[in-house]
């Protein structure tokens, strides 16, 4: 290194005790392009602009110290970073490769981080075969977190609840590990242990709500505040418990997001937007730990249905129908929010499901009220599929069109939920690692009696779901 470099690389050290880490980056950045040999500054640059959220700056450091193993590692960080997974992955083998040893602590790290953008790919084996080669005496908390979750993408909750545990032992207040936990207990239908462990959820969120409402004091007699968390979907399936509050003699407020307000409108004593001011209560619960408050077990579900179209609203949607033409109707929903973590894992590819459904002579309605362009593209190749997205203005909406067909076809999705609510008929298209709330191995739903649950027999296989749904839809 020469002089000048030396003296700007011990600027930047004095820069960053001194808690100036972009002032540090700059002259970091110059100690390097003046260094005889660059490659330790521009690692150092790489870390320092990654810990100042500036991965692209970050990447461009790495990729110019290759073809040192440090800097592929770092180059994969910065890749996993941006969301180019596969990409970090390919980065991470070559730094694997180049220090096999997985006993040595940077090439058991570089096999962690490996693991990491494999499940954001939702490549649970090859998560799994790269964390093998690492001595469990050499594992920190995330090697088994990654652990826990490949496990859970493989279907295999009980060894998921396992390393969540091993994790936590190694770090008793990693949240991830205790959600993991939960939604492994709540798959297996231990609802005791798992509604509890999932009032973990909030460490996760990192706005956990003050002495909410559990169950511990009787009801009846004082406001309750019931606020919506998560998606439209939570909120559709754990309202059911709003009815039951109030026939304990509680008057409830149920603050859901707004496009749930007409369609939940006579289930509370009153309804705000989510994203209003509360009016004033006694109490306040998040929907989702109603389940635990009321100690619910499998045998205990509320499940009747409890959501109801309005009148007004469903003839409107039957005079926009038509007449029936002595066909079912069919209405379809394939993806849900496709900003969901792995959301795109529950997308039904429709251009699969829909000709498959069609080609039992059934009439085919669109459930979706946003479609993205490709999907617009294919529908327009489908004449025979009719299309409301620009009807369907909110879930009462919604709720009048599902009342006027005889039965709803949906992946895990809000859609799945209102029609489930509502004591429709309802066949549900499930990937092989399905949420919690559709448990395991069955092909009924507790929450939902209408509901038939088809499952992938492996995983990313839609195929065979989709014969088997129209299948049923052929015989209904």
């Amino acid at each position: 290194m020469g002089g000048n470099a030396e003296r700007l690389a011990a600027l930047a050290d004095r820069l960053l005790l001194a808690g100036q880490p972009q002032a540090a980056a700059i002259h970091l950045r110059q100690a390097a392009e003046q260094a005889e040999h660059p490659a330790p500054l521009r690692l150092r640059l790489g870390t320092l602009l990654l810990r100042l959220d500036r991965a692209q700056e970050a990447e461009a450091a790495y990729r110019a110290a290759l073809p040192d193993p440090a800097a592929w590692h770092g180059l994969g960080n910065a890749l996993h970073t941006q969301g180019r997974h596969a990409e970090a992955l390919a980065a991470y083998r070559t730094a694997i490769a180049a220090q096999p040893d997985a006993t040595q602590p940077d090439a058991a790290v570089a096999r962690i981080d490996a693991a990491g953008a494999a499940l954001a790919l939702a490549d649970a084996a090859t998560a799994l075969d790269l964390l093998a080669p690492i001595p469990d005496s050499h594992q920190p908390a995330l090697a088994w977190r990654h652990r826990a979750a490949a496990l859970t993408l493989l279907d295999r909750p009980q060894e998921a609840i396992a390393a969540c545990r091993r994790c936590l032992e190694l770090d008793p207040e990693n949240a991830e590990a205790m959600l993991g936990e939960a939604t492994a207990l709540l798959a297996l239908g231990r609802y005791a242990e798992g509604w509890a462990r999932y009032e973990s959820r909030w460490r996760m969120a990192g706005d956990a709500p003050a002495s909410p409402w559990l169950g511990q004091t009787d009801p009846a007699g004082r406001t309750i505040l019931l606020r919506a968390e998560q998606g439209f979907g939570d909120t559709l399936q754990f309202v059911r418990y709003a009815p039951l509050l109030r026939a304990r003699g509680a008057r409830v407020v149920l603050a859901p997001p707004p496009p749930l307000l007409r369609l939940l409108d006579g289930l509370a004593d009153q309804l705000v937007p989510l994203d209003a001011p509360p009016p004033p209560h006694d109490l306040h619960a998040p929907l989702m730990s109603l389940p635990l408050a009321f100690g619910t077990t499998l045998e205990t579900i509320p499940a009747a249905a409890y959501l109801h179209a309005d009148p007004a609203l469903r003839a409107a949607w039957a005079a926009r129908l038509g007449p029936r033409r002595g066909v079912l109707r069919v209405g379809v929903a394939w993806t849900g929010d496709p900003r969901t973590p792995l959301g795109w894992l529950r997308r039904v590819p429709p251009d699969r499901l829909l000709p498959a459904l069609a080609a039992t002579g059934v009439e085919l309605h669109v459930l979706h009220k946003e479609i993205d362009p490709a999907d617009r593209a294919m529908l327009a190749g489908l004449p025979g599929v009719r299309c409301h997205a620009a009807d369907l203005s909110d879930f009462a909406e919604t709720a009048a069109l599902v009342a006027e067909l005889d039965v709803v076809v949906s992946s895990c999705t809000s859609v799945a939920h209102l029609a489930g609510g509502m004591g429709r008929k309802l066949l549900v298209l499930l990937q092989f690692s399905a949420d919690f709330r559709w448990l395991r191995h069955r092909s009924d739903s507790p929450w939902y009696p209408t509901a038939t649950l088809f499952r992938q027999p492996r995983p990313g296989d839609w195929d065979a779901v989709i014969a088997a749904v129209a299948g049923a839809v052929g015989r209904l």
